[in-house]
């Protein structure tokens, strides 16, 4: 590992050490911050129930003074409900002043005796449900010896708070007393303004992480949920006597704070972190200028010349120190060094290009995109590396003239290459490749001309028929398969007619001229993308690359009349030859035994219905068509 890599190392690992003593600290901080900040929500939940004990000390208050009336408690003894409602009627504001909802009068036996139902919101008086009087037939005892608790319940659909009181007439229980006010958003907007809080009511939640917390004596179930960063929310488990069970109260709070306090210490951190970073880039930088990028130099060069990759090196002197002592002390030792160097180099080149030139076959040095050396052979040929390389561009566009790769590929006599030589014809060459060092290769190219055009020889040998030069059976089945694999084209197999009597009355020589003129006479007419081949006897295959039915039709009974009306001469004797053809449309994925019997059917009946025609598919076009 090199000096500036260990400096580097060093200090990455002072600042991964800072970065991690600062990661701790912000989270040691941010826990701190979240635990103060759930103190101050529990304080507000603490505020909350001891609003809501207030609300229900203020209807106690209230229920405890109606209940210790005297007028009141002897109406309802002597069940006289117009002296209530007379005497209620003088206290008409009684409900909006003291802000009340609900005030019912029960008898002794539970019976409602008086009751009156008000919407502080719109301002309306309403009935009193039903649920509340079959509430009221159950023990109330609980509800009137817990005086300190707060009791809840849902009435036309609106969570209360109430409280029940007995009523007194000299100290006799003659019946009770039922007040109740409502937990309406006019009273929710009043506690969410005196606890800067949004708060509503929800019917459920998920309590299953529920907190507990100390007030009084009494026990406040909780939670506290931080959905983002900017807001957190805050449950409380409440009970409902009616409904016997749980709703909740929502609190929604912002946190600023928290968010205040995080960013400070978070920005205080990061220009702590910020400030180390640029004291430790100052040391690095004095490091690097003054001691490890020129110690890192000097070793590159030693190591470059322990190598042999420079001819003639010299290290730069930038200041007067021990370092610089060095540097000129080695700058003499790679004068002497490359002065003996070079000698030995120019005696292996001289020695290299001699047996180079002795060499028969072409040979070049290459590191695969420019020619390094080549021998005298290479330059008799070809004499110019340019004329070389434009050969080897015009080649192979995939190759992008680069050596290596189009020796790779034309290595083979299935596959030569083909190059323009001076003065000469194109010749074919392969070539065998030879790594030489890191960067440089040797290429053999050996001279395949003669071999090449034996092979060309065979393989037309194999695919041609002698007689006709049209493909011979085995090719242009092969084609048809092929064409079948990836297009739709035409298919013609033609016949020549009597062709029996031909050979049997001329002879087979005539037999033979009449083959070969007629398929010389054919290929003229079809395009460079057609194919023509001999399937057997006088028997021919055409694969047509236009699929027209009408042009096929056209081409097909061109094909008949040439043969028709051409006069066929053998030895001075005048042979009249016609032909029958059968022709189809083939689509890609088709069968070659499918398409074949097709064709091979249109030309059966065409021989049978008179012979000289042309048939596709069904349709019979006679000499007469055009």
């Amino acid at each position: 590992m090199s000096i500036s890599k260990k400096t580097i190392l060093f200090l990455l690992t002072i600042v991964i050490l800072i970065i991690s003593l600062v990661g701790m600290i912000l989270v040691n901080r941010i826990d701190k911050i979240e635990v103060l900040e759930d103190k101050f929500i529990e304080k507000n939940i603490k505020k909350f129930q001891n609003v809501l004990d207030s609300t229900s000390l203020h209807i106690k208050g209230i229920a405890y003074e109606y209940s210790l009336n005297d007028i009141l408690s002897k109406a309802v003894k002597n069940n006289d409900v117009n002296e209530i409602e007379t005497y209620m009627l003088n206290r008409d504001d009684l409900m909006q002043n003291l802000k009340l909802s609900y005030f019912v009068l029960y008898d002794i036996n539970k019976k409602q005796i008086y009751g009156n139902s008000f919407d502080i919101n719109s301002n309306e008086y309403l009935s009193i449900p039903e649920e509340l009087n079959t509430f009221m037939k159950q023990d109330l005892f609980s509800y009137i010896k817990k005086s300190n608790d707060v009791f809840f319940m849902t009435l036309n659909y609106e969570k209360t708070i109430f409280v029940l009181e007995k009523l007194l007439y000299k100290n006799e229980h003659i019946g009770y007393v039922f007040i109740a006010r409502t937990l309406d958003a006019t009273l929710l907007n009043e506690i969410g303004e005196l606890l800067q809080e949004y708060i509503s009511l929800i019917s459920f939640y998920d309590d299953k992480n529920i907190k507990e917390l100390n007030f009084f004596g009494k026990k406040i179930y909780y939670d506290i949920q931080k959905i983002s960063k900017d807001q957190v929310f805050s449950y409380i488990k409440l009970y409902d006597d009616l409904e016997k069970k749980s709703f909740y109260i929502r609190m929604k709070s912002n946190r600023q704070i928290f968010d205040f306090l995080l960013n400070n210490i978070e920005i205080t951190l990061m220009v702590f972190l910020i400030m180390i970073v640029i004291v430790l880039l100052i040391f690095y930088v004095f490091m690097q200028k003054l001691f490890t990028s020129r110690i890192e130099y000097i070793t590159t060069m030693v190591k470059k010349a322990s190598k042999n990759e420079s001819p003639s090196l010299e290290l730069k002197v930038d200041y007067d120190d021990e370092i610089s002592y060095l540097s000129r002390k080695m700058n003499q030792m790679f004068k002497h060094i490359n002065y003996q160097q070079s000698l030995k180099l120019q005696k292996e080149k001289d020695f290299l290009q001699s047996v180079l030139d002795s060499q028969k076959n072409i040979i070049l040095i290459t590191d695969g995109n420019k020619i390094q050396s080549t021998n005298q052979k290479f330059n008799d040929i070809f004499h110019s590396e340019d004329s070389f390389m434009t050969n080897i561009a015009l080649l192979d566009e995939t190759s992008s003239a680069n050596l290596i790769r189009v020796a790779q590929k034309y290595g083979t006599l299935e596959g030569p290459a083909q190059l323009k030589c001076i003065d000469e014809d194109n010749k074919y060459f392969t070539f065998d490749i030879t790594r030489l060092d890191i960067k440089n290769y040797l290429i053999c190219m050996n001279d395949v001309s003669a071999v090449n055009k034996k092979i060309m020889t065979l393989q037309n040998k194999a695919s041609i028929d002698e007689l006709t030069n049209a493909y011979n059976k085995n090719t242009i089945t092969t084609y048809i398969k092929r064409w079948l694999e990836k297009r739709d084209f035409c298919f013609l197999i033609l016949d020549i007619d009597h062709f029996k009597k031909v050979n049997d009355t001329y002879g087979h020589p005539a037999g033979d001229f009449i083959l070969k003129n007629m398929i010389s006479l054919i290929s003229k007419e079809l395009s460079k993308d057609d194919l023509l081949g001999r399937f057997g006897g006088e028997e021919f295959l055409i694969l047509i690359s236009d699929y027209s039915s009408n042009n096929i039709l056209n081409i097909s009974n061109r094909i008949r009349t040439i043969v028709d009306t051409h006069d066929f001469v053998y030895e001075e004797i005048n042979i009249d030859i016609s032909i029958s053809i059968g022709c189809t449309f083939c689509e890609k994925g088709e069968s070659y035994t499918a398409v074949y019997k097709r064709c091979d059917a249109a030309l059966y009946k065409a021989k049978n219905t008179g012979r000289n025609k042309v048939i596709y598919n069904e349709g019979i076009i006679d000499n007469d068509s055009k």
